[in-house]
């Protein structure tokens, strides 16, 4: 194989390399995978199905499923308070999969 043809078909190979890359979708590194809230635009009321304590977190049923739930940073801070089960909170974000709430 003549150089400058395996030049080319190297240079066709890398271009086509870069551009299924950059149709691949983004991974964050691990090291930037730890959750942090996240304040979305899915907020709304949720009802409590297992007590949510500054502790330990619960569970509740909001837009029709059930979610783990924890006080948001902003409710640890107010008080030490305990939603109790049948109790209405606000959806305030998530963290992961966890939404985070305050009372209403």
């Amino acid at each position: 194989m003549r150089l400058s043809k395996f030049l080319n078909t190297n240079k066709f190979l890398n271009t086509q390399l870069l551009n299924v890359s950059s149709l691949s979708p983004t991974m964050k590194p691990k090291s930037q995978a730890v959750s942090e809230p996240e304040f979305f635009t899915y907020q709304g009321d949720g009802t409590v199905l297992t007590a949510i304590t500054p502790e330990q977190g619960g569970r509740i049923r909001f837009k029709g499923s059930d979610w783990p739930a924890q006080l948001s940073p902003q409710m640890l801070n107010m008080a030490a308070e305990k939603i109790l089960a049948g109790m209405k909170v606000q959806v305030v974000g998530r963290e992961g999969i966890t939404l985070l709430v305050s009372s209403v």
